[in-house]
């Protein structure tokens, strides 16, 4: 999979909880290739029928995101993996499309 336009973003993983129970970052590093769309519920709301709840992160096969992943954007935006990752990789010919990342955004 490769996006003409992909944007490189930082994944950041917790290496456990200080005593207030907020994460320590053990590492990050960079993910390259990678392209995003908004995310959105199909529920029922006074403004329409959907809303956008936040991103899908399209990344290359193989990349290293997990579940407890924090992802952060060019724009500096952060966003928590929310879920396990989906790996696109195909039953019958074994090639990799690349893995599906929901994400949520994080505040503060």
């Amino acid at each position: 999979m490769n996006f003409p336009y992909s944007v490189t973003v930082t994944a950041s993983r917790p290496a456990g909880t200080d005593r207030h129970g907020d994460p320590l970052l053990a590492a990050t590093h960079t993910v390259e290739g990678c392209a995003w769309a908004p995310r959105s519920s199909a529920e029922q709301h006074d403004t329409g029928n959907s809303v956008i709840v936040g991103r899908t992160l399209y990344a290359p096969a193989g990349a290293d995101i997990s579940p407890v992943d924090t992802v952060t954007f060019p724009d500096g935006s952060r966003w928590q993996v929310e879920g396990d990752v989906g790996d696109w990789t195909s039953p019958f010919t074994g090639w990799a499309a690349g893995i599906e990342v929901a994400l949520r955004r994080v505040s503060g």
